[in-house]
């Protein structure tokens, strides 16, 4: 009986000794996390998906805080989590501009011209690699679907050989636009944006060789406009400026090939139907 009562008493001051012996470790070689990193961890989407260029949340999160690094990478955040993250590193967040695809080109198979066929890997990537493209544009869109494949939240289905954007699952995460080897999807301004909707910039009667819907650098656009908010680029094609403009919509309307597009907010200047005279 007094060896059992021993035996007690002994694995009591044990597992006292332990227990000091456990909380001195513990405060020695205790790590540290910051505050902010938790509260940002506990923010962001925890999808782990990468997009951001991370390895996972944590990782990112980290990142915020100790480098600067700017929390929109994650794509996948909502927008309320996301005002709080950029409230939390002391960010004003209508500083942060939202972007979405948009692609320039609007040549679907209806107006295309090819100069060959290609059968193969079914890679827009790979195909440019093999000869340039099957379509006689060595700037429009090449059609095989790279981007559809590559969009991590399904935002992008292919249609008559073009991608078609779904801006109510898009987060902007820009992979659709990095992966594309013509560089033809162009990240804009979610809400405020003006673009040609062509990649080509040769000459006019050049353009009208190789396909239907190209800009043609006719320069009606820049005549027509009352506030002079478009003009000229370096590579030879329309640019807006969208502080002037005034969505009087006579680029829109007066363009010959149908391909300016147009927004600001819930407004959408774009002429939208497929001019039959124009196609192949």
């Amino acid at each position: 009986m007094n060896f059992i009562i021993k035996s007690v008493i002994l694995m009591g001051l044990l597992s006292i000794i332990f227990g000091i012996l456990l909380s001195w470790f513990n405060k020695i070689f205790e790590v540290k996390v910051d505050e902010n990193v938790s509260k940002i961890l506990s923010l962001l989407a925890g999808a782990n998906c990468g997009a951001c260029g991370y390895g996972g949340c944590e990782a990112l999160a980290n990142a915020i805080v100790k480098e600067g690094v700017d929390p929109t990478k994650c794509k996948v955040t909502n927008g309320e989590n996301m005002t709080k993250i950029l409230i939390t590193i002391g960010k004003n967040p209508l500083s942060i501009q939202k972007l979405k695809p948009v692609l320039k080109c609007v040549a679907n198979r209806f107006f295309e011209k090819k100069r060959a066929l290609y059968q193969g890997v079914e890679d827009c990537r790979e195909t440019v690699f093999a000869f340039n493209g099957e379509k006689s544009c060595e700037y429009g869109c090449i059609g095989l679907g790279t981007c559809e494949r590559a969009c991590p939240f399904d935002a992008i289905k292919m249609k008559d050989g073009l991608p078609i954007f779904d801006y109510d699952k898009c987060t902007g995460c820009g992979i659709c636009a990095n992966i594309c080897p013509r560089n033809v999807i162009e990240m804009v301004n979610w809400n405020e944006f003006g673009i040609v909707m062509c990649n080509n910039p040769k000459k006019g009667i050049d353009v009208r060789k190789e396909c239907k819907r190209g800009c043609i650098k006719c320069g009606i656009c820049i005549k027509v406009c009352p506030t002079n908010a478009v003009s000229w680029s370096k590579n030879g094609l329309p640019i807006f400026d969208m502080s002037k403009c005034n969505l009087c919509n006579l680029c829109v309307e007066k363009c010959p090939t149908y391909v300016i597009k147009i927004q600001r907010d819930e407004v959408l200047l774009l002429v939208e139907k497929e001019p039959e005279e124009l196609k192949v």
